[in-house]
């Protein structure tokens, strides 16, 4: 089963690791979930955004560790790799405005923000996007799962206090544990705009804990607590 790949797995308040980002490359096209302030510089750096059919951003909200230098991609596609990159975020406004006070034009970047123009948008691939709208203090917010063609799945969770939503529910309850992989956020407290660990171990089955990888994490995270739970911890790739 293909997994994401990590550039960095800290809490906006955590930046010793990073701001969370993962991507996946998938038959030369390369999938990023967020663009937070310290990402651009590391897709460039690896040159992964070199040579590649479509450049895609999944947004999930606009925070500044999870958008931060999505301006700074777009303008190396614009004027280094001469290609539109593709970006996904449901909400209606805000991403657009900030880009704007940053000078990044709109057509500068193809903009997706419903899931059907996405799966029209990728056909070739045969790959489908899910979406739920999520909660997150008062913010827009987003997760997604992408289904692929041998009916594996991929959850992104982003930042949420929802406690359940029907997109993680209908993975639990429609797909095997095998066949999918969960990547949720938790933080060691109890927090409004968070999921804390012992919320999503309440919410997630004993029998999907082993799929489960655990993200966006504090200063005080407990990695040994969290697997002694039954989770994993997501690792971050190391330099080459």
């Amino acid at each position: 089963m293909l997994k994401l790949k990590f550039l960095g797995r800290g809490s906006g308040l955590n930046p010793k690791e990073g701001n969370t980002s993962a991507y996946f490359e998938y038959k030369n096209n390369l999938f990023i979930f967020d663009c937070g302030g310290d990402v651009a510089g590391k897709l460039i750096q690896k040159g992964l955004l070199e040579n590649k059919d479509r450049i895609t951003v999944f947004i999930t909200h606009v925070h500044d560790d999870h958008a931060g230098s999505l301006s700074t991609l777009i303008y190396y596609c614009k004027y280094i790799l001469h290609k539109r990159p593709i970006i996904v975020c449901p909400c209606p406004s805000g991403l657009g405005e900030i880009l704007k006070l940053e000078g990044v034009q709109p057509e500068d970047y193809e903009r997706i923000t419903f899931r059907m123009a996405f799966n029209k948008r990728f056909k070739d691939l045969f790959i489908r996007l899910l979406v739920a709208d999520v909660v997150h203090g008062n913010m827009s917010a987003y997760s997604y799962a992408i289904e692929f063609l041998d009916g594996y799945y991929i959850y992104y969770s982003g930042d949420t206090d929802s406690t359940m939503h029907f997109l993680l529910s209908d993975l639990i309850n429609n797909v095997k544990p095998d066949h999918v992989l969960l990547y949720h956020e938790a933080c060691m407290y109890e927090c409004p705009v968070h999921t804390s660990i012992c919320r999503l171990y309440g919410l997630v089955p004993e029998r999907y804990r082993s799929s489960t990888y655990i993200m966006h994490i504090d200063s005080i995270f407990d990695e040994e607590y969290a697997k002694s739970l039954g989770f994993n911890v997501v690792q971050v790739e190391k330099e080459e």
